[in-house]
């Protein structure tokens, strides 16, 4: 994560089992997703490679997701009643 830069952070919350978010990629600025509530799944797919990824965050595993600019990103929530930190 060398030249990460925090600009923004902000916290998103997942009511249901399924619900999305994200679903966008950026030309320039990276995130980095963190899990504090409930399971979360994470797809990634790099736009120029066609890459596909499928990760998994949970909530207590001190685990981070760092997504590069380029990369295409969508979280779905496992459970009910997630929540996930975005550094971007």
């Amino acid at each position: 994560m060398d030249g990460f830069v925090n600009r923004y952070s902000c916290v998103l919350r997942f009511g249901k089992r399924g619900d999305k978010a994200c679903n966008h990629y950026h030309k320039e600025k990276s995130e980095i997703f963190y899990a504090l509530h409930g399971e979360l799944r994470v797809v990634l797919q790099d736009i120029v490679t066609g890459e596909r990824e499928e990760l998994h965050l949970t909530a207590g595993d001190n685990r981070f997701i760092y997504v590069p600019s380029t990369v295409a990103h969508v979280v779905v929530s496992e459970t009910d009643d997630d929540a996930l930190l975005v550094l971007a």
